[in-house]
């Protein structure tokens, strides 16, 4: 569409060659030294600790929640199998 007067140029890339490039231009790029936490998403409402709290809470329930999608799956099959027997 450039050749009609549009001013996007869209092109596809990978992680790679986007940071190959920005490397090439020879930018200086801060850094964020503080830290990004607490968050808050509403008023009184923190997330501290969010991703370093209860570990093993957070292990065993995406184990149990693979078995339980494992078994939703295996339920479908039975009921695909069920209707195509009969």
């Amino acid at each position: 569409m450039q050749s009609e007067g549009s001013q996007i140029n869209l092109l596809y890339s990978t992680p790679s060659c986007y940071l190959k490039h920005l490397n090439d231009d020879d930018l200086t790029w801060t850094t964020k030294q503080d830290d990004f936490f607490p968050y808050a998403d509403r008023p009184h409402t923190f997330w501290t600790g969010y991703f370093s709290s209860r570990p093993a809470l957070k292990f065993f329930s995406r184990t149990v929640n693979s078995y339980f999608q494992v078994g939703v799956a295996f339920y479908g099959l039975v009921k695909l199998h069920l209707v195509l027997v009969f």
